[in-house]
């Protein structure tokens, strides 16, 4: 691939590759069921987990040695939100096994520039969160409920389960809103994300200014958004399920 390797092709066959990985380290580290707590995966891995409350990163992962003999520790810096810690650990675990992951899919991780590193490390980090086949099972089963999946993935954050929709049949679009102002839109389709349409500008603001979860449905799309709301920060999240476009 050579020197300016920077982000590797994404394709269908990459993730399959990836969910796999991740299917066999949780195996490896004999990790089942819903509730992944990636503290508990990183021991089981051989990773001393130390607390570090000074330290300035969320999480932390340090090799000592190299070789054979090496030891991996995972300082964490505790947060006010545990599912903010899970991630940062979760990533810095995807960090440490990205050169396995790597070589799995045939690249050299020496060729993978930062950006490239920190996209890898990020895909293993999610799923290790939100495994597949699994949480495409149990999306199908509340009807792709975010709160519902919350409910079945404690340790993850509603923005987490709704980005890992997009890896997921159908195609849809996921809209993230805070405070009144567009954050993240995107969809896992080949176009770019079409402006919001009055639907969804309709049942994005009655979830706004409502504070209840609002859904929209007609036949050229079927829309669900849900209010994250805490004080002082008002957060939406909408999936649409858009039947006009031609994917």
């Amino acid at each position: 691939m050579g020197p300016h390797f920077i982000m590797p092709e994404f394709s269908a066959q990459v993730a399959a590759e990836l969910d796999e990985f991740c299917r066999t380290i949780l195996e490896r580290a004999q990790i089942v069921g819903n509730c992944l707590d990636v503290l508990l995966l990183a021991q089981r891995l051989g990773m001393e987990v130390v607390i570090d409350q000074e330290g300035p990163h969320r999480a932390r992962c340090l090799r000592l040695y190299q070789g054979p003999q090496a030891r991996w520790i995972l300082l964490l810096n505790r947060d006010v939100r545990p599912e903010r810690l899970q991630w940062a650990a979760a990533h810095e675990l995807g960090e440490a096994l990205a050169a396995e992951a790597a070589a799995r899919l045939g690249w050299d991780i020496d060729d993978i520039q930062p950006a490239g590193r920190e996209w890898l490390a990020n895909e293993i980090a999610k799923r290790f969160l939100l495994p597949f086949p699994q949480f495409v099972v149990d999306g199908n089963e509340v009807g792709w409920d975010l709160i519902r999946l919350k409910e079945r993935y404690p340790h993850v954050s509603h923005e987490v389960i709704a980005r890992r929709m997009l890896d997921a049949p159908p195609p849809v679009i996921i809209t993230i809103i805070d405070n009144g102002i567009l954050y993240w839109r995107r969809s896992n389709g080949p176009l770019v994300s079409p402006p919001m349409t009055p639907g969804e500008k309709a049942c994005w603001t009655a979830t706004h200014h409502g504070g209840q979860s609002a859904r929209h449905e007609d036949p050229r799309e079927s829309i669900a958004c849900w209010a994250i709301h805490e004080t002082g920060w008002r957060r939406e999240i909408m999936r649409t399920e858009v039947f006009w476009i031609d994917w």
